[in-house]
């Protein structure tokens, strides 16, 4: 019958894998972000995330570190503000 045919084809049904895979690599990222914050904190720092939407700003998805009160930044500055990825703050954690 039709019900049964469109059930034996729904059954069959995934997901793309790029669709699939991006919320493990959300997951991924949320997670490095949560604990890049807290390294910062135990160093005296204070992680920020560029606030642009736009994924066409330079800005878009960037970081900076600053100090805890948020009164000057300490990396992420240069060349333009919120210049940091996830990976040059880890590495600049690292080197502290």
């Amino acid at each position: 019958s039709l019900v049964t045919l469109l059930a034996h084809e729904l059954s069959s049904f995934t997901l793309p894998p790029s669709s699939h895979d991006e919320g493990h690599v959300d997951a991924a990222e949320r997670n490095k972000e949560a604990r890049l914050r807290r390294w910062a904190a135990r160093d005296g720092l204070r992680l920020y995330k560029s606030r642009a939407r736009n994924p066409d700003a330079i800005d878009f998805g960037g970081y900076m570190l600053c100090n805890a009160e948020g009164t000057f930044v300490v990396a992420g500055a240069s060349p333009f503000e919120f210049s940091l990825s996830l990976d040059d703050v880890e590495a600049w954690l690292k080197q502290e």
